[in-house]
């Protein structure tokens, strides 16, 4: 029951605080990793916290396996993003059509990408605005041009889009 859950959610957090208060390690680590595979994660915060204190080779076998737990979920973008899974995020965004997301990865992804990113903002755009079928809809479409000049030749790229819909 969701009640329960969070009940259990902020026991953990409670005892997280605890064991780094009192420097009791291991406990901290281990408290860690439950709050983080067995409760819902709403953000970074303890993946965060516990990438900080596992070792170097634990971090990819802890990605993958909240990447597993979470998929299907927004967390799972942030997660990819998080762990630099660069090319699995910009497949998932570009496989799924959200506009959404890729504005909001777009200017880090083009650090992996710089021509491949804009290239498929730029097609994400023109579908969209072919779909969109009432004012609001050009307007939501066209809110997304910002993310697109953040990318490199962005200026230049949103320039042709304006063309392109004239």
């Amino acid at each position: 029951d969701q009640k329960n859950n969070r009940q259990v959610e902020q026991h953990s957090e409670k005892l997280i605080e605890l064991y780094r208060l009192t420097g009791q390690e291991e406990k901290y680590r281990e408290e860690l990793r439950f709050r983080v595979c067995s409760c819902y994660l709403r953000d970074l915060e303890y993946v965060k916290k516990l990438r900080k204190v596992l070792a170097e080779d634990e971090w990819p076998t802890l990605l993958q396996e909240l990447l597993r737990q979470n998929t299907g979920r927004d967390i799972y973008y942030e997660l990819l993003a998080y762990g630099e899974q660069w090319q699995r995020l910009f497949e998932k965004i570009r496989d799924k059509n959200r506009l959404d997301l890729m504005e909001r990865y777009a200017k880090a992804m083009c650090g992996w990408a710089a021509d491949k990113v804009p290239e498929c903002y730029t097609e994400m755009l023109k579908d969209a605005m072919q779909q969109a079928s009432n004012k609001n809809e050009y307007r939501r479409v066209v809110g997304y041009l910002s993310g697109l000049r953040d990318c490199p030749n962005g200026e230049e790229a949103v320039s042709s889009l304006v063309a392109y819909w004239r």
